[in-house]
């Protein structure tokens, strides 16, 4: 499998701020692409099923609701 150039400004660019998508930046970071590439993988997978969310928005939502 040929090697994907990741760049930390397209990962935040394309992909919607949650956990899955700083796992794959602090993986980038440190020099593991091919593990960054699989956080975007299952992360890219979560938003096609409609499973992907943002965590900060449910966890304001849940604090205006206490």
């Amino acid at each position: 499998m040929a090697a994907v150039e990741l760049k930390v400004s397209e990962i935040i660019r394309d992909f919607p701020d949650c956990p899955q998508r700083e796992m794959a930046l602090r993986a980038l970071r440190k020099g593991h692409s091919d593990l960054a590439q699989e956080w975007l993988a299952a992360l890219a997978q979560m938003i096609d099923e409609g499973r992907a969310s943002n965590v900060h928005h449910s966890l304001v939502d849940s604090k205006r609701r206490a």
